[in-house]
This record gives C-alpha cells, sequence and structure tokens, in this order.
C-alpha cells in the first residue's frame, strides 16, 4: 500500500491549486477578450449605421437646395439659393440640438 507522507500531501495540494488558479485566471481572461472584441464590433457597427444615416441626411438636405456649413463649433444649415451671409436663410442647427436647462 502507499504510504505518503504530509509533506508530500501538501506539496500535492499546492500544486494542484496553483494549476488550477492558473486555468481559472486563464479562463477569466479568454472571456474579458472575447468581450471586449464583441463590444468592438458592435461599436463599430454602430459607428456604420450613424456614418450611412449622416450621408443619407446630407444627400437629402442638398437635394432640397440647402447647405450644411460648421463655423465656430456651431453647425448651421443654409439656403443655397440665397446669399450665404444672409443670416434670415441660415438655421443654426446646434442650439436647436442641445436641450433646455432644467
Amino acid at each position: 500500500m502507499f504510504r505518503f507522507t504530509i509533506r508530500e500531501l501538501v506539496l500535492l495540494t499546492l500544486v494542484v491549486a496553483l494549476a488550477v488558479g492558473w486555468w481559472v485566471e486563464r479562463q477569466r481572461l479568454d472571456r474579458a477578450a472575447l468581450d471586449s472584441r464583441h463590444g468592438q464590433a458592435v461599436a463599430e457597427r454602430h459607428l456604420n449605421e450613424y456614418r450611412h444615416a449622416y450621408i443619407e441626411l446630407h444627400r437629402a438636405v442638398e437635394r432640397d437646395g440647402f447647405t450644411i456649413a460648421s463655423s465656430n463649433g456651431r453647425t448651421y444649415i443654409v439656403d443655397s439659393k440665397q446669399a450665404a451671409d444672409d443670416s434670415r436663410n441660415t438655421i443654426d442647427v446646434t442650439s436647436q440640438t442641445k436641450s433646455p436647462p432644467p
């Protein structure tokens, strides 16, 4: 019959504990990497959807005879048929998209 000393059993327990701990950590890292790749793919898909929507909106605005312009961090829609410096024919989109203060 086998005879083991306390020292050998403690050493075996230590080796098994290290192996299990390494395996658990490796599984956690693999799962985190998979979640990260999935999150990046979702973000890229949303970015492409927003980019496509912006292009379609830009085309629709230009098709109706307007131009989208930016100046000093503000976005404007300008009637292309009128003079661009006439403020009566300019819509400030930036101020309309901000929510009013509470």
